[in-house]
């Protein structure tokens, strides 16, 4: 829709908006993007008006990772919002759908949230996870212990660690390790990137010297690890702060010939696990698999080459 290029850089990373009819009513579902962290109700209810004044019609949010308190106070802040396979209210529809069936437990097939997955490639990577406690895990990664808590639970749930007290110490234990945990976790595994961006920036960037916070990544990262040559533009990654701090310092554009640059937004920060300026090996597979070029389904074998199980 014409009516995104009117929003902000942080708004538009946050949705997607979608045309619909419901009830004999056009409305503009801004759909949240997956894996983006959940917001404040205050923070809805904010992002739902600043939407509305770009668009002709009714805005309804979608979004997927609220808990019942969250959606509660949007019910009370009267916000429009969906949540697929559990609620639809519609205030100015008289519409308040709920669906009252215990929600199952989550499938250990199910892909691994971001910090579940953050944890396995750390620890494939020398960041050893089993080392020290849960909270000595949680705070060598950046996150708080309980998102590190749900993130083991999402581990056991897959069949990739148990969770051992010593004590009143909690920790993780892996039964196998290297490229055994590294096959036993891929089919859980996802690609860290969110969206891509071609940008131009204000000042001269070069491939060896990206800005701050950003890394090498895709075919430039690729060829920094083999004999593939790189894009026509060099890759950068960042994460979805940096990406938004750094807005000043290029414009967007449309197609890759205009650019000084190709930059995904993966979902965490790339130089977490990244060394020399370069995103890691295993981020930088899986941001990758699945492509369809042949040369550079190779590359990518010899980018887990690479990696020291």
């Amino acid at each position: 829709m014409h009516a995104e290029t009117r929003l902000s850089l942080a708004i538009r990373g946050r949705y997607r908006l979608e045309s619909t009819r419901l009830l004999d009513v056009d409305l503009v579902l801004a759909v949240e993007s997956a894996g983006i962290e959940v917001a404040t109700p205050a923070a809805y209810a904010a992002h739902l008006a600043t939407i509305a004044t770009t668009v002709d019609a009714p805005v309804v949010l979608v979004l997927t990772g609220v808990n019942s308190t969250t959606r509660a106070r949007l019910v009370a802040g009267r916000v429009p919002f969906i949540v697929p396979g559990s609620q639809l209210f519609l205030p100015t529809l008289f519409v308040d759908l709920r669906e009252r069936m215990t929600r199952p437990a989550p499938r250990s097939t199910e892909a691994l949230g971001n910090v579940a997955q953050l944890v396995v490639l750390a620890h494939l990577q020398g960041e050893r996870m089993d080392t020290g406690s849960l909270a000595q895990a949680a705070n060598r990664l950046g996150y708080s212990p309980m998102m590190l808590t749900k993130a083991k639970d999402e581990l056991v749930a897959a069949g990739l660690c148990r969770a051992r007290y010593e004590g009143r110490t909690l920790r993780l234990v892996f039964d196998v390790d290297g490229r055994e945990l590294w096959n036993k976790a891929f089919p859980v595994l996802s690609s860290p990137v969110i969206r891509t961006h071609f940008v131009k920036f204000v000042s001269k960037v070069r491939a060896s010297d990206p800005p701050v916070g950003f890394v090498r990544a895709g075919l430039t990262a690729v060829s920094d690890l083999t004999e593939l040559a790189e894009g026509s533009v060099p890759t950068f990654a960042a994460s979805k702060t940096v990406f938004a701090s750094k807005s000043r310092s290029f414009v967007e554009v449309q197609f890759e010939d205009d650019a000084d640059a190709r930059v995904e937004v993966w979902r965490h920060s790339p130089d977490l696990l990244g060394r020399g300026g370069c995103a890691d090996p295993l981020s930088l597979y899986l941001s990758l698999h699945g492509t369809a070029d042949e040369r550079l389904r190779k590359a990518l074998d010899d980018v887990l080459k690479t990696v020291r199980w």
